[in-house]
């Protein structure tokens, strides 16, 4: 079946952001990006923190890695028209923030700064939460970004929502003992934004926290259109931005 017009391409990098070999991991993960950018000028989605993990005694050398990889990124996406988002580490005035960049056929056109830091991984002693945009203006339409622990809190997904957001990006490092709790949060969201939600999650361990994978496309009705398993996996969907709308007038919620 032929796309319609304006659909776009989805695809979710799903890895094991170990900091183990970490040069290699992240060149196999570049090559990943320019081939799927190659083959479908669409959207791409990394993991969060997606270039080294969470090694707290490490973060300000991966971090000090985080603006020449925006840069390798940013050719990328010029050379394709494509659009990449995925969060990294990110280093100012001293300070560390977990940082979503959307990197639109370049240039960063915004940056996403995580709200909700993660106590029980001590998350909260290493990064500083900042006050951010939600939703950007992008080359494939209003996009809204969430990371990880942000899709435990419905009121910041009711503020992408009024921002008219189609699609919303969720790159995350979400624990396997609490997988189920992933599922059923990335359908809830879909449902209630009434929009796309592409959440794209990591495999692998790191100080005995097993990660859960299962990276996922929902539909604004809450459908799994495309969900990966505990491996390393790219899953990619062909999205409609205009069911978006349909959705919204059939069920009216604001």
């Amino acid at each position: 079946m032929k796309p319609p017009k304006g659909a776009v391409a989805l695809s979710l990098v799903q890895i094991d952001t170990t900091p183990a070999n970490r040069l290699r991991g992240l060149e196999r993960t570049l090559e990943t990006v320019q081939e799927l950018a190659r083959t479908y000028s669409g959207i791409i989605v990394l993991p969060e923190i997606w270039s080294g993990g969470f090694t707290y005694r490490e973060m300000r050398q991966v971090a000090a890695q985080s603006p020449g990889i925006l840069k390798e990124l940013a050719a990328i996406s010029n050379a394709h028209d494509t659009l990449i988002v995925g969060s990294l580490p990110e280093a100012r005035d001293g300070r560390l923030t977990n940082t979503a960049a959307v990197i639109d056929r370049g240039r960063i056109v915004g940056r996403y700064h995580k709200q909700r830091l993660f106590g029980p991984m001590k998350e909260d002693r290493h990064f500083t939460a900042k006050r951010s945009r939600s939703t950007f203006a992008t080359s494939r339409g209003i996009l809204g970004v969430a990371v990880c622990f942000d899709i435990r809190f419905p009121e910041l997904f009711a503020k992408i929502r009024k921002g008219r957001a189609w699609l919303i990006i969720v790159p995350a490092q979400w624990p396997a003992s609490r997988g189920d709790h992933w599922d059923a949060l990335l359908r809830a969201r879909a449902i209630e934004g009434q929009a796309f939600v592409a959440g794209c999650n990591r495999i692998g361990a790191t100080a005995g926290t097993r990660f859960y994978g299962h990276s996922a496309i929902v539909d604004p009705w809450g459908k799994v259109l495309a969900q990966s398993s505990r491996r390393r996996d790219i899953i990619t969907a062909v999205l409609d931005p205009a069911q978006v709308g349909e959705v919204r007038r059939r069920i009216r919620m604001d």
